[in-house]
């Protein structure tokens, strides 16, 4: 039997044998390399059919091993868990590039990575990238910091000299590499006032995520009402959206209406949600029309 010719599983030796290590981006193309899933494809059978090639592959490997006396420790549910969070994240960029290529062009809906590998302010021109880093500075000299995560979607609107967005026809190795490197092309040449919100996407919703979807619209939104009142920009507003591939229940929703700390200390200020919006996503179809309603909300 010849070993596997996928990319999708990397075999890696341990001292107490193998283990099959998954390759998501891999995976991901090898499923989908000349087109979209289907509109009327739930979430779950979407994250079924690439999880279902991997566990092929995985046995097409275990089987060859075998011959030669080798075990092989297949990928666990913990491991497809994992996987994932970043195949809803490439479905969801791509489904977003692809709502602002047909309508609302105005509009850019720009993946980034985790905020280890670039922070979101690095998007910013100046001088308002210096703004933000004078903030934390002041605060760092007080013994206090800002600490959030990367929205996985920023939302731009109006960007200088952009280029019209082709659509994304499939999730090839090509086509995310597009979509997840885009935003180093725009480097600190993003004026603050086009950065208009962003998106945290969630495949499910445990007490922990959701306290972490209303931190990152807590800090993201303070770290624009500090650009607003330095630019003296009363017309300015960010927006935050949750998206989670799963439903959202009563105690969800009650933490997602939490109020922006910054917007409850001033009386003359209008109380604000860290969360202006929470979408539970069931299928392909109704991923692209959430899109489509963020980004008529971006006015």
């Amino acid at each position: 039997m010849a070993m596997p010719t996928s990319a999708a599983i990397e075999i890696v030796e341990e001292r107490t044998g193998y283990k099959a290590r998954i390759k998501p981006a891999l995976a991901l193309a090898e499923v989908f390399p000349n087109s979209l899933p289907a509109l009327d494809l739930t979430l779950d059978q979407y994250f079924h059919n690439i999880e279902s090639h991997v566990r092929s592959v995985s046995r097409q490997i275990q089987a060859e091993l075998a011959q030669s006396g080798r075990n092989i420790l297949l990928p666990s549910s913990s491991a497809f868990n994992n996987c994932r969070g970043f195949w809803f994240e490439s479905l969801a960029s791509a489904l977003a590039h692809n709502t602002t290529s047909t309508r609302h062009q105005h509009i850019t809906f720009l993946f980034l990575p985790n905020i280890l590998q670039f922070d979101f302010k690095l998007l910013l021109e100046e001088p308002s990238y210096s703004m933000l880093g004078d903030l934390e500075r002041s605060l760092h000299a007080s013994d206090v910091s800002l600490i959030t995560s990367n929205p996985d979607l920023m939302i731009l609107r109006d960007i200088p000299n952009s280029r019209p967005n082709n659509m994304i026809e499939n999730l090839s190795i090509e086509s995310l590499r597009h979509l997840q490197t885009k935003y180093q092309e725009l480097e600190h040449g993003v004026p603050w006032d086009c950065i208009c919100g962003g998106v945290g996407l969630k495949t499910s919703m445990r007490p922990d995520r959701r306290l972490q979807i209303v931190h990152e619209g807590n800090i993201s939104k303070a770290f624009f009402a500090h650009l607003q009142h330095r630019h003296w920009r009363k017309d300015y507003s960010f927006k935050y959206f949750a998206l989670c591939a799963s439903n959202l229940s009563d105690a969800d929703k009650e933490a997602f209406r939490t109020a922006v700390t910054h917007s409850i200390v001033d009386v003359n200020t209008t109380p604000e949600r860290a969360v202006d919006a929470a979408f539970s996503v069931n299928n392909i179809r109704d991923l692209s029309e959430i899109f489509a309603t963020i980004a008529s909300k971006i006015v």
